[in-house]
């Protein structure tokens, strides 16, 4: 009709604007306007985006705005088909991940097929939609992943183990440390086989999910003891850097870096810093007055926050960096409100002002 013409058309034009965009601020608003208002061809058009997703967290709106979308309808799912054997490993991610949750016994078929896919994070995403679908048939594969080379999907497969296992999983997990990787993934791949013999015909999926937790990774740090650690839904710990005292704020950098920014001390000067998985600096910046927060923005840059006194008047003031810790901008600010912190927002380098940071203490 005139109407899904039209509709169809529109979502062209967003589609070629988010494509233009994928690594700036507008790409998010356009996606949830998409999925608000649903018009024909929306799906492939959320679709086509998510290989040029740079953001992590539009490529989550995706996964969760069509989730959310497929609950409502389910008669929708046979448009997710033809991205089961699609080109880009980024959309048979998301098709399996879904289909394995949410498809018929024909879907969850061909989702069982791409366990052994050649990405692994297709076979990542596939164990863990068949696992949210209470089919059990992808731990062996996430077993294996405990071995892979990026460390995300590691301890991703990981956390999806532990949640299924629950009070029985194995002691041992994968260390990110860089001496001796391989033989401890080897050794939690041992504990985790032996669990999987006993274990994976008992798994009541049932009684998991009346449980309050689910999978997730956290990074937390205590200033007062200088922690900064990885921790699952389980709260066991999966890496720890050490020796990060006066932490001010971190954020964890996809690879396994961290940015730590730390207070001021009497007589030195405040500290940002990007480091490796042993906590060796990769670069640092020390040109600050009290920064208070630090956050690595969808295009790379890093911004840093500085606390103001606002009883004097102060203006807030921000800096913006290259990813490696070159100047790249600063500007002040004032504002007729206080508050602890702010920071930018992903959409848009706007201040916002909050009382506590996000960051796990």
């Amino acid at each position: 009709t005139a109407s899904e013409a039209a509709g169809g058309k529109r979502v062209r034009e967003c589609l070629a604007k988010i494509e233009e965009v994928g690594d700036r601020p507008l790409a998010r608003p356009a996606m949830r306007k998409l999925l608000n208002r649903q018009p024909p061809g929306t799906i492939e058009a959320l679709l086509g985006f998510l290989p040029f997703a740079s953001d992590p967290a539009a490529e989550e709106d995706v996964y969760y705005g069509l989730d959310g979308l497929f609950e409502r309808d389910p008669r929708l799912l046979k448009s997710l088909d033809p991205f089961l054997k699609d080109g880009q490993p980024s959309r048979r991610a998301l098709a399996a991940c879904i289909l394995g949750r949410r498809g018929n016994a024909e879907q969850k078929a061909a989702v069982r097929d791409l366990l052994k896919d050649p990405d692994s994070l297709v076979r990542l995403r596939a164990a863990q939609g068949l696992l949210a679908g209470h089919d059990a048939s992808g731990v062996a594969t996430l077993i294996e992943l405990l071995g892979d080379p990026a460390i995300e999907i590691c301890w991703q497969a990981e956390e999806l183990l532990r949640w299924t296992a629950d009070e029985s999983a194995p002691e041992l997990v994968v260390s990110a440390r860089l001496a001796e990787p391989e033989a401890s993934a080897k050794a939690c791949q041992n504990a985790w086989r032996t669990w999987a013999k006993e274990n994976v015909a008992k798994i009541d999926f049932a009684e998991l999910e009346k449980q309050p937790r689910r999978p997730l990774l956290l990074m937390g740090y205590n200033r007062e003891q200088g922690k900064l650690w990885i921790f699952g839904s389980d709260g066991v710990t999966r890496h720890e850097w050490p020796k990060m005292q006066k932490l001010a704020d971190a954020q964890y950098i996809p690879g396994g870096t961290v940015l730590t920014l730390h207070e001021l001390q009497v007589g030195e000067k405040p500290l940002l810093a990007e480091r490796d998985r042993e906590g060796k600096m990769m670069w640092q910046y020390e040109d600050m007055t009290d920064p208070k927060h630090v956050q690595r923005l969808s295009n790379g840059q890093v911004f840093v926050a500085e606390r103001r006194d606002f009883e004097r008047g102060d203006p807030l003031r921000y800096q913006e960096l290259s990813a490696t810790g070159r100047l790249f901008a600063k500007q002040a600010i004032r504002c007729e409100h206080g508050g602890e912190a702010f920071r930018g927002t992903p959409e848009h380098l706007s201040l916002i002002h909050i009382s506590e940071p996000t960051r796990l203490r």
